[in-house]
């Protein structure tokens, strides 16, 4: 049988990870060359969990609320709600700043017969560009709270129950 590898503590995680696939797990050397720790493929794979799913999540997001207004508007409509001085050419140049403004804006909203607070939901949505704003800048050194992913997900769950 073949020692497991070992590595130094400061090695980067994408160093190792050939060697985590092939033996699922690698020993980490501290300083003084003593083994310190471990580091298993379920280590990764939560890592990646971690950073991975809120960009999956917000991904989600911009597709159903996307999906939602071009099946709903005309985009000569949309046009002339989003912020003057756009270059909006199609839905798929749409920004969260620009769902923002069909969304709150009255008219589109009457049209969409969502029975739900406008003003609510546009709260919630401005939560999301900050949040997705946070992730897709890496203004944060940290995982994103798990509140920010809770969110996210909850918001996925609003548009899609009512985008029927």
């Amino acid at each position: 049988m073949k020692p497991a590898r070992d590595y130094p503590y400061d090695t980067r995680l994408l160093d190792v990870l050939d060697a985590l696939l092939k033996e699922e797990f690698v020993f980490v050397r501290s300083h003084d060359k003593r083994i310190y720790g471990i580091v298993t493929a379920a280590d990764v794979v939560h890592v990646y969990d971690q950073m991975a799913t809120p960009f999956f999540l917000i991904g989600e997001v911009d597709q159903e609320l996307r999906h939602l207004i071009r099946s709903r508007f005309e985009i000569e409509d949309i046009q002339l709600v989003c912020m003057a001085g756009t270059d909006l050419q199609s839905f798929d140049d749409m920004t969260m700043g620009d769902y923002l403004a069909v969304l709150r804006n009255s008219d589109c909203w009457e049209k969409l017969g969502w029975d739900l607070d406008r003003k609510v939901f546009g709260e919630h949505l401005e939560e999301i560009r900050k949040i997705r704003n946070k992730v897709t800048h890496f203004n944060n050194p940290d995982p994103i709270p798990q509140s920010d992913v809770n969110r996210l997900r909850n918001f996925l769950t609003v548009i899609r129950t009512f985008d029927k």
